[in-house]
């Protein structure tokens, strides 16, 4: 492996990019320090806009993606990647990719970082879209922290900046579709819309929002909007100055891009966007994260984003949004315990928590959920079976395979915060 390694990188969920370590330069690293600046995109359809539909899965907006003239892919359109990734999936194994080094990321940041490729003169293609000479990250399975097994990975890349630099960017969650547009907005953004100003210099969106903990004053921080978190808010309450953990939470452990994570889940009194505010609103509190972040101390996921319309405007540097008709400022948490994520045989227990009614009917860490209340878990209905765990109900029928064979319990469902 070459001896380069980057302090930090955006590939997803509020990871930002950062300083290059002394004399490790060579155009692939030039190229991600800078935003792949000689790269080149080809508009492939009549008109100025382009509408690409999005599949809604574990919280990430999944859409039709090809590298180098492959049959589609499922990447994550996340507003938190400043690069361009790929991951080495079932799909991606015969890509051909032109791997000029391999680097390692954010093993400064509190975690044990990532041993990535630097993949030159890639092609991304989406439906009317090409952009050519990118430079873009590939992560081999085998030093993956995300996905253990193929089984477990259930998208290929992702990709944010390399499109919201280019084209002005509309999120239609209720229809779910993304629209690109290559020419500026001439509509105006009359209320119900609210216009406010990002910070793209760490080509990731930063907005202001207020913050107000439990018996503290309200303040104003910066957070990332990132369409590649599934959750509602992700903070580091250390780099607040009074949004501490709340007395009421529960640790969850997990996997990261870089590594092993701690998260603790609690409610935050107050948070407000501009005119929207939120109350009481669940949060991942993680002191590890977010801590080289020069602009922001956490992340605003789709929990939240879900609720408008948005409309990126990179190059005007500015965010429109607009609450959609269903506008809901409640957030729920999981009640169960477990912490599933998608898999080829239904929903993978990345983790149990100690003490809670999972951990009580015996589920473990990597044992895998087939079933909720009798259904298959599959792609299409994960989601919808996976909020049953934050419903009011006082129980589900869940059964999973684990090394003892397979087990089918009444699982109870608890307030835990």
């Amino acid at each position: 492996m070459n001896a380069c390694a980057l302090r930090n990188i955006i590939v997803g969920a509020g990871i930002a990019l950062s300083a290059l370590l002394a004399g490790c330069s060579s155009r692939g690293l030039d190229n991600l320090m800078t935003g792949n600046p000689s790269s080149r995109h080809v508009w492939q359809k009549p008109g100025d806009r382009i509408s690409i539909p999005f599949e809604w899965h574990d919280g990430h907006l999944m859409i039709p993606v090809r590298v180098n003239g492959s049959a589609d892919l499922r990447f994550a359109f996340d507003t938190g990647a400043a690069a361009t990734v790929v991951f080495e999936t079932e799909r991606t194994q015969s890509l051909g990719l032109d791997i000029e080094q391999s680097i390692r990321i954010g093993e400064d940041a509190g975690f044990q970082g990532t041993l990535v490729d630097i993949v030159n003169d890639a092609t991304i293609s989406l439906d009317g879209i090409r952009l050519t000479g990118m430079t873009i990250l590939h992560v081999a399975l085998a030093n993956s922290h995300l996905f253990g097994s193929l089984d477990e990975a259930y998208f290929d890349g992702a990709i944010g900046y390399d499109l919201l630099r280019r084209f002005v960017t509309e999120i239609d969650y209720v229809n779910r579709t993304i629209t690109f547009s290559r020419a500026r907005e001439s509509r105006a953004f009359d209320p119900p819309w609210q216009t406010l100003p990002i910070d793209v210099s760490g080509r990731v969106p930063v907005i202001t929002a207020q913050l107000r903990g439990e018996g503290s004053s309200q303040e104003s921080v910066g957070l990332i909007l990132d369409s590649g978190a599934p959750f509602y808010l992700y903070l580091n309450p250390d780099l607040t100055e009074g949004v501490g953990i709340p007395l009421r939470h529960s640790l969850m452990r997990g996997k990261g891009f870089y590594g092993p994570i701690e998260r603790i889940t609690g409610r935050v009194a107050k948070f407000s966007i501009g005119r929207f505010a939120f109350d009481d609103q669940v949060t991942y509190f993680d002191r590890a994260d977010f801590k080289d972040l020069p602009k922001a101390i956490g992340l605003i996921g789709n929990g939240v984003l879900r609720n408008f319309d948005l409309v990126l405007d990179y190059s005007a540097r500015e965010v429109s949004m607009r609450p959609i008709a269903g506008f809901d400022t409640g957030s729920v948490a999981d009640r169960s315990g477990i912490n599933l994520l998608p898999h080829r045989s239904g929903a993978y227990a990345q983790s149990v928590v100690a003490g809670s009614p999972a951990d009580g009917v015996g589920l473990r860490s990597g044992d895998v959920v087939t079933h909720l209340d009798g259904e298959r878990i599959e792609r299409s209905s994960f989601d919808a079976l996976k909020e049953r765990l934050s419903s009011d109900r006082e129980a589900v029928d869940i059964c999973w395979r684990s090394a003892a064979g397979e087990v089918c319990e009444r699982l109870p469902l608890s307030d835990r915060l």
